[in-house]
């Protein structure tokens, strides 16, 4: 093992920049900065895998833990030139992420062209990032003999064994050989635990006699393994097949180790337990060694020996705002949580306690007890999120976090009763906690309307708490949005029954049937029987994520697939806005002068005659062609030619007639005048804008209100009026 010694921050930033905006910065001893800390990081990281050969980099998020690793890295080859580097990333997202970022490094921070991390013509890496897909593709890039810089994933870990073996748990033997050449590798275990432990160790022997051309399998494969998210390795003793197969990849003091020196980067290093610490580094090291380097630990105090270990080998610093953490300017205030007003949901959670009780009562006398006894209901209905069984050799660590709760013993009763309210009541269980929640940050009532919409930020700790809080806040804007919508029917269109939905939100069938038919007479043009939508078919989403039901009305659908509408009256309204054909094209055109100009008088663009019907105006191009005309606007003719091609191209070839006689306002003018009146900073910003900046602002306000507002749900309101009043 080659000898480190130790480093300074001052000696830390002769070769790494912190600060990427200002090439002269270096470091000065007391500086608060983000730069500051980060170079004493790296001294302080180097010197402990220099005395103790293992670092805990337990930065809060945002504190460049990427950056500080690859700088450790940098120095490491400024010391060893050839040595062998191994990145562990937790999934293919963030190992693209290093690569990337390690080419930013070299661009921006590290310092010297040197020919020993960077060339010195052309600023290149001297040691590639070589990204691994899986455990076997890493010994088969160790064998080519040239890299030294390794990516591989945590997710490998979990596909260990159906690397080597088919669906049926049998082992490919041509594949055992592929990796592992003529060395015969012994009995390989059945059981799908030792199976994946026995493996990984084998992988690690095979790195070692390939990197160093001998049999010899107790010399570290690596000089330096770096952890990413080391936090996902909490769990040692779960039993999954990924804590096996890294516990004998990572090997031990008899079998021999992947690497001389391991630096374990999370943000979170007490990810779920004072213990999380202690488990994680237990892979590498004796972390009782470690805790009673200076006096003796309590061994029953689990927090005592988490604060000595990472005293003894961590830095854990927090961010800061304004000279604050954000323990500090977090205002935290306890809210009161009940079922005042919610007698179902009493019932509910009385019918939970019961059964839990009686089941509590059945594992008692089985000698059997349980700690996650309401850990269920407590934290929500996370447990009721999974919606498919997932292997060990599957998880990813959300899937895993989901399934924890999936699998709780009090899952089943939540489920049967959860089955039995929706059966009952037509919605979900209420739970105190979220609907206080969404009460506290939610103005779901009338006077959301009239008032002033204030976004709001809501920290969870799991992302199936996440997913629950995201139905249950989409539930409540769609009632919301639902009785805005059908108390229009109702009042413009009573002809229609709207009866059925006073209580429910209609399927798109439903919605078709009553409303889209029932208003027929009622159709301006033919908007809503257009074929397709300008911008297709929506792509349909991921099943697990929540999506509005009212949303969904308005949504372009392929036939097909259980689709048998692909447009409501809703979709209709909406595509009305987006199609060029449309006179309702105009309503989100910028003012033809940028400012308050209406449209009048100008050239209309026809759309070809090629099947016979008839020619129609383009009235989204015919706009367009205004504007980049108007003399006010004082358009060059390069960005004429280009915005031209760009936004209408073939659709520019004929402007035989003049139309809207009428003066034509759109939405932009009125706005403006609306500004003018409060904010005249947002109007000289908007004038200070290149002809293509106020082309894609006008884009953006037509995107959000009609894909991302409930003013799309306000505007087909009037609409439904509008349609009452006139043909």
């Amino acid at each position: 093992m080659i000898r480190l010694g130790r480093i300074t921050p001052e000696a830390v930033a002769e070769f790494i920049n912190f600060d990427r905006d200002h090439p002269s910065w270096c470091y000065r001893s007391g500086e608060q900065s983000m730069f500051a800390k980060q170079a004493e990081g790296v001294a302080h990281i180097w010197n402990l895998l220099s005395e103790k050969q293992i670092a805990l980099l337990a930065d809060e998020v945002g504190m460049g833990k990427t950056l500080q690793a690859l700088s450790i890295s940098a120095l490491y080859w400024r010391v060893k030139p050839d040595a062998r580097i191994l990145i562990i990333a937790p999934r293919e997202v963030v190992a693209v992420n290093w690569q990337n970022e390690f080419l930013t490094f070299l661009a921006n921070h590290y310092r010297r062209a040197d020919d020993v991390v960077k060339t010195t013509i052309g600023g290149q890496p001297i040691h590639q990032l070589v990204r691994c897909r899986n455990l076997p593709e890493l010994i088969a890039k160790s064998a080519e003999g040239c890299h030294h810089f390794f990516v591989a994933k945590t997710t490998s870990f979990s596909y260990v064994n159906n690397e080597f073996q088919d669906r049926d748990g049998r082992i490919k033997r041509d594949e055992i050989r592929r990796v592992f050449g003529n060395s015969t590798i012994g009995d390989i275990p059945k059981d799908d635990q030792n199976r994946a432990r026995f493996l990984g160790g084998k992988l690690r022997e095979r790195l070692v006699s390939t990197l160093s051309g001998e049999q010899s399998t107790s010399a570290p494969a690596f000089d330096l393994l770096i952890v990413d998210e080391a936090h996902y390795y909490r769990n040692k003793n779960d039993g999954s097949l990924r804590v096996n197969a890294a516990a004998g990849f990572f090997g031990g003091e008899e079998s021999g180790r992947i690497a001389d020196r391991v630096l374990l980067l999370t943000a979170t290093p007490n990810h779920t337990s004072v213990e999380n610490i202690e488990a994680i580094v237990s892979y590498f090291v004796d972390a009782a060694s470690l805790i009673g380097a200076t006096a003796p630990a309590d061994p029953q105090d689990p927090r005592d020996r988490a604060e000595r270990l990472l005293r003894a080998i961590g830095l854990r610093r927090n961010r800061t705002l304004a000279g604050r953490s954000k323990y500090q300017y977090r205002d935290e205030n306890a809210v009161a949580a009940d079922f005042a007003g919610s007698p179902a949901g009493e019932l509910f959670f009385a019918l939970y306690q019961k059964r839990l009780v009686q089941a509590l009562k059945q594992q008692e006398k089985r000698g059997k007890g349980n700690k996650r006894l309401f850990f269920g209901y407590l934290e929500g209905f996370e447990s009721l999120t999974p919606s498919e069984e997932v292997s060990d050799a599957e998880y990813d660590d959300e899937k895993r976090e989901s399934l924890d709760f999936a699998r709780n013993w009090d899952s089943e009763i939540l489920k049967e009763l959860s089955k039995s309210y929706q059966d009952c009541y037509g919605r979900r269980p209420s739970h105190p906690k979220y609907d206080r929640m969404i009460e506290t940050v939610l103005s779901a009532s009338e006077r959301y309307w009239e008032g002033r919409i204030e976004k709001n930020l809501i920290f969870v700790r799991r992302i199936p708490s996440l997913k629950e809080i995201c139905r249950r806040i989409i539930d409540s804007y769609d009632k919301l949005f639902w009785d805005r919508i059908l108390s229009a029917w109702q009042t413009h269109q009573p002809q229609i029954d709207s009866t059925p939905f006073k209580d429910r939100i209609p399927a798109r069938r439903e919605y078709y049937r009553a409303y889209t038919v029932g208003a027929r007479g009622f159709e301006e043009d033919d908007s809503d029987q257009v074929e397709e939508s300008p911008e297709g078919p929506e792509e349909e989403p991921e099943s697990d994520i929540p999506q509005s039901a009212v949303l969904d009305l308005f949504t372009v659908k392929k036939k097909g697939r259980g689709e048998s509408v692909a447009y409501t009256h809703a979709t209709s309204f909406r595509v009305r806005f987006v199609r060029d054909e449309s006179l309702f094209a105009l309503f989100f055109q910028p003012a033809v002068d940028y400012r308050a100009a209406p449209y009048q008088g100008i050239a209309g663009y026809k759309s070809t005659d090629s099947r016979g019907s008839k020619a129609r105006i383009y009235y989204d191009t015919s706009c367009g062609m205004a504007r980049f005309d108007h003399p006010a606007n004082r358009y060059r003719e390069r960005d004429k030619v280009v915005l031209k091609d760009l936004l209408y191209g073939e659709k520019i070839s004929s402007g035989e007639e003049r139309i809207l006689d009428t003066p034509a306002r759109t939405l932009w003018s009125i706005m403006w005048e609306q500004l003018g009146e409060k904010d005249d900073r947002v109007l000289t910003e908007i004038d200070a804008m290149t002809a293509f900046d106020r082309e894609a602002l006008a884009l953006y306000l037509r995107k959000g209100i009609l894909y991302a507002s409930a003013a799309l749900i306000e505007l087909y309101c009037w609409f439904i009026r509008a349609q009452s009043q006139t043909r």
